[in-house]
């Protein structure tokens, strides 16, 4: 899981590296690896906290997707979640239109 963390956790580190520069977009890859950890182990709690659950359906297909995201949704949108939430506080307190005009 780390090596996914790492290789997705470039994504938001290469944004924040264009707009803000090499040092808060290596700290953006870095606290990203770890936020999107700890967001797949919430997401882990999420899923073992709900239980049992029953999935029904009109056909095999939407079986098949239902089941896929009942299995492994709360880890995955927990996972996403933690990968971007440091890149989106790094982009709430930067000023765009500033950077922009100081071109």
């Amino acid at each position: 899981m780390i090596l996914v963390s790492g290789v997705l956790a470039l994504l938001p580190g290469i944004l924040v590296g264009y707009f803000g520069g090499f040092g808060s977009g290596f700290l953006i890859y870095v606290i990203s690896i770890f936020t999107s950890f700890i967001g797949f182990k919430i997401g882990s709690a999420v899923k073992n906290f709900m239980g049992e659950y029953f999935v029904a359906t009109k056909s095999y297909g939407d079986l098949f997707f239902a089941k896929l995201f009942a299995l492994y949704g709360p880890q995955v949108v927990g996972f996403l979640i933690g990968l971007c939430v440091p890149a989106i506080i790094f982009f709430d307190r930067f000023d765009m239109a500033a950077w922009a005009l100081d071109e």
